[in-house]
């Protein structure tokens, strides 16, 4: 989920002197509405931003969240509620899954971890806590996210973009490709060999901007799974330039903007490894660059899920 709204609201929300309860699904099987990972944060008034899920096990827990808030009875605290009528546990849903939730108080003295972390969510870098028996803690150690149900549980977080998108050209579609991306939770860096168009310039929404040859791309983009990279540069031989820089690279994604007829044309004097998407997007029928964007990051987000997990 994209957590910076979140973390923004309950930053507020302390700072106006306002009880707040974080809820977390540290856990979930199979048709559970709440998936691993999901937040949702609520004061007295009732939720303040997030959802672990909706139906009845989010309206039952927010009732007893508040009610503990009411009472100042709040202890950290873990569930596990199953999504069958039948089942001894039951959330009162007949979805079938089940989830695990975790719950902790948040506090004045956690402003300056949760700043830490808005900030780190706010550049785009990743950031691990953990809710425990002793509540909510920032721990910049923790690297991957997991549920452990024993006498010393834990729930381990790590917010931020798992995905890192390097939007080879600052063109229109690059402009409105880095808003789509970065409120569906990537990491957006666009890079741009014409440091003076202008909506590269304008360009507010990606995490990081850089000007170089795209030449020089084969330094600037790493390798791995959870590196996607999409080439939209304002010429089919700047294309053809970044697509050969890119050769012999593995990456989760890697797509070209354009016609059938101009990627074939590419493709003729450029090997396509197995991750390529040409012409990348969805087939939409879109014409508009905002139209073009939505068809490239829904692409972007199945690759995502599929290869580096939902």
């Amino acid at each position: 989920m994209v957590e910076l709204p979140l973390w923004q609201a309950v930053t507020d929300a302390l700072d106006q002197g306002q009880r707040c309860a974080l809820l977390a699904v540290a856990d979930h099987r199979g048709s559970s509405p709440g998936k691993t990972g999901a937040l949702m944060a609520i004061t007295l008034q009732g939720p303040l931003a997030g959802t672990i899920g909706g139906g009845g096990i989010e309206s039952a827990l927010m009732t007893q969240v508040m009610a503990d808030l009411q009472a100042d009875s709040f202890t950290p605290s873990w569930l596990t509620r199953r999504h069958r009528p039948e089942a001894e546990d039951s959330s009162g849903m007949i979805c079938g899954g089940e989830q695990t939730v975790v719950t902790a108080l948040l506090q004045p003295e956690h402003l300056a971890d949760i700043r830490s972390l808005l900030a780190a969510l706010t550049e785009g870098r990743r950031c691990g806590w953990q809710i425990s028996a002793r509540g909510w803690e920032l721990d910049v150690g923790v690297t991957e996210s997991g549920w452990l149900a024993d006498a010393d549980w834990c729930y381990r977080h790590v917010s931020g973009p798992r995905v890192t998108v390097y939007l080879v050209g600052g063109g229109h579609v690059s402009l409105a490709l880095s808003a789509l991306l970065r409120g569906l939770d990537f990491r957006v860096v666009v890079l741009e060999e014409r440091g003076l168009v202008s909506s590269f310039l304008q360009n507010t929404q990606a995490h990081l901007k850089r000007v170089c040859g795209y030449e020089e791309l084969g330094a600037e983009i790493p390798d791995g799974e959870s590196v996607f990279s999409a080439i939209m540069t304002h010429s089919h031989e700047r294309d053809f330039v970044a697509l050969r820089a890119l050769a012999g690279k593995r990456l989760g994604y890697l797509g070209v903007l354009g016609s059938r007829s101009k990627v074939r044309q590419l493709l003729e004097i450029c090997p396509a490894p197995p991750f390529l998407h040409a012409p990348m997007g969805v087939p939409i029928c879109s014409h508009s660059p905002e139209e073009i964007a939505v068809s490239v990051a829904a692409e972007m987000v199945g690759v995502r899920n599929a290869v580096v997990g939902s």
